[in-house]
């Protein structure tokens, strides 16, 4: 099983320009454990309403995962985490 681990709450929000305007792209720093022991760096998207995860050690959600068209297997834009320690959890969302 993947491990995911939050560090820092902080989250970084930046601001892209697509074809029907500006929009707010909201993302979280984590690190994820590779099966080959190497700690990677990744961004996590995050979805409008949620403030972000807290510090802690999170697996991947079985929402994150999607079919596409092809029948291929893969990972949705938005991850959603799991927490494995009891201390970790979603910060809160807004109405």
């Amino acid at each position: 099983m993947l491990k995911i681990v939050i560090k820092d709450p902080s989250i970084e929000t930046r601001t892209l320009k697509g074809q029907r305007g500006e929009f707010d792209v909201r993302e979280q720093t984590g690190w994820i454990d590779m099966p080959s022991g190497e700690r990677r760096r990744l961004r996590i998207s995050l979805e409008r309403g949620v403030n972000g995860y807290a510090p802690g050690s999170y697996t991947l959600d079985e929402a994150s995962f999607e079919v596409s068209e092809y029948g291929d297997l893969k990972l949705s834009r938005q991850m959603k985490l799991t927490a494995v320690a009891a201390a970790a959890g979603v910060v809160g969302r807004s109405a």
